[in-house]
């Protein structure tokens, strides 16, 4: 439920984005700089969340987190300019990067030696769950209850599962190898040889869902699809991903993980350089909807081999530094395809995510040699 109330606050917002673009008379990068806020403070808190958990324990650390997003999503409807609404958007961040780095460690810890990977599916499930269930809020109460609305909903939401949260067991104690690494520097958890693949391919996979996040809606406006088929589409390609995650992640148990990772990858990189081919609301969804199989493919594999390089680290640091990798791609992704937005228009933000994500793609499988979870 936390996980779920958290990524549901991100997912909010994307139909309303050309709202937002309207209001402002903002441009492409303008744009891409308001949804880079939520992944910036993402970065920045990741890591500290999770080390700080990792000696504390994590049950007041999703309380805390689930109540500042219930604060943070009743501020959006007063945020009228864009450096409000960039403030707005990291203060939201900053609340996601506690509830999710901290509720990842809690299932990863939870996980016997050997089903890490169908642990991280069923936390996936929750994050896209409550992704595909924002666009959906943001779509179809927009047209009844406004803007506001939207946000009051989300707030209650929030304030809802911060307090079933504190039902949350505070977690298990670190063992003292684990609370002795989360005083290294963050940099020495990157450069562990078997964390450098997974970082690289977190990064890259984050380019192009950035891009769909931020500017499906803006394409689909121009085939004539409103917010409400927005939220449709968003819901059903994130719905997609979420349906699958237990699947993989029950089938990245059985081995071959890296394999899995890369073919997710390649998967969703071509499937983005399709998007702009697209001419209608049902081609725009195959398209999107294939995205969605290499995301299911590649996520839990990802992740399940995070942590078990984090038994090594401190589950909670090492899951942070991965979430962090992945937020430098989403604050990437917006500002790369702003720029490219502005000039050669929104076709060219999917064909450049594409083809970044094919060489990041072949990347991936050259750096993850040395990834291989340890038996």
């Amino acid at each position: 439920m936390a996980v779920f109330a958290s990524m549901a606050g991100l997912g909010v917002i994307s139909p309303l984005m050309p709202y937002y673009a309207g209001m402002l008379d903002a441009s492409g990068l303008l744009l891409g700089l308001i949804f880079a806020a939520f992944p910036l403070a993402r970065g920045i808190f990741s890591p500290y969340a999770g080390a700080l958990s990792d000696r504390e324990g994590r049950r007041w650390f999703v309380v805390a987190g689930l109540l500042g997003f219930a604060v943070v999503s009743a501020l959006y409807p007063f945020a009228v300019t864009a450096p409000e609404l960039f403030l707005v958007r990291f203060l939201h961040g900053a609340a996601a990067a506690v509830v999710i780095t901290v509720g990842m460690a809690s299932i990863a810890e939870a996980a016997p030696p050997g089903r890490e990977g169908t642990a991280m599916g069923i936390f996936h499930t929750a994050i896209y769950l409550g992704m595909a269930t924002g666009p959906f809020i943001g779509g179809v109460i927009s047209e009844h209850a406004g803007v506001e609305g939207v946000f009051a909903a989300m707030a209650l939401v929030a304030g809802a599962a911060a307090l079933l949260a504190v039902a949350l067991p505070p977690g298990t104690a670190a063992p003292a190898p684990a609370r002795a690494a989360t005083k290294h520097s963050f940099r020495a958890i990157a450069a562990d040889p078997g964390m450098k693949g997974l970082l690289v391919f977190r990064g890259v996979h984050a380019l192009g869902r950035g891009g769909i996040l931020a500017f499906v809606p803006i394409f689909a406006s121009t085939l004539a699809i409103g917010p409400k088929g927005v939220g449709i589409l968003l819901f059903v390609h994130i719905l997609a991903i979420a349906v699958l995650q237990i699947p993989s992640g029950e089938r990245a148990d059985r081995g071959g993980m890296r394999s899995l990772v890369f073919a997710g990858s390649l998967v969703s990189s071509v499937a983005l350089l399709l998007i702009p081919f697209t001419d209608d609301f049902v081609t725009l969804l195959l398209a999107c909807s294939a995205t969605s199989l290499g995301t299911a493919l590649s996520m839990p594999a990802a992740a399940s081999m995070a942590v078990r390089r984090g038994r090594t680290w401190g589950v909670g640091a090492s899951l942070g530094v991965f979430n962090t990798a992945f937020s430098i791609g989403m604050i990437a992704s917006p500002l790369i395809s702003g720029v490219v937005m502005d000039v050669a228009g929104v076709f060219g933000v999917f064909w450049t995510a594409g083809l970044l994500g094919l060489l990041g793609s072949l990347y991936f499988w050259v750096m993850s040699r040395e990834a291989a979870p340890p038996s």
